[in-house]
This record gives C-alpha cells, structure tokens and sequence, in this order.
C-alpha cells in the first residue's frame, strides 16, 4: 500500500481526476441506451491510493436476514 502523506486539496484532486476510457464500462439500460459506469473496484481503488494510510473501515452490524447475511459498515 502507498504510504504517502496528500494534503486534502491533493486528496480532491485524485479523486476528482477522470477515470481512463478503458475503466469506462457500458451497460444496456430501459429504452435500448448504453449506460456507462466504473466497476466498483475499480472506485475503491482509486479511494485507497488518494487516502493513503488515513483511513479506518469499523463493520457496526452484522444480521441475517433469510440466507443473507447484511453488513453494515463505518469508513472514517
């Protein structure tokens, strides 16, 4: 992991910059349109570099619910 100290003004501008055309995902939406998004990882990863080591992730709630299980989660 990057150990890197950012500012917040440089935290903002990593996670403002846009994301490359090849993260770039389309998916078939209601009318015959393209709906274009970023997979998940891809966000979090993006999250991780920009923040560094300043970050905590704390799960508050763990429940089934039938045969789910639902976390529920804190990231400060």
């Amino acid at each position: 992991m990057n150990t890197r100290n950012l500012s917040a003004q440089e935290m903002a501008d990593e996670l403002s910059k846009p994301f490359s055309p090849q993260a770039l995902k389309q998916r078939p939406i209601v009318g015959g349109k393209q709906s274009t998004y970023v997979e998940t990882e891809t966000v979090i990863r993006r999250l991780i570099h920009a923040i560094c080591n300043i970050w905590s992730f704390n799960v508050t709630l763990f429940e089934w619910r039938e045969d789910v299980l639902i976390a529920v989660g804190e990231l400060t």
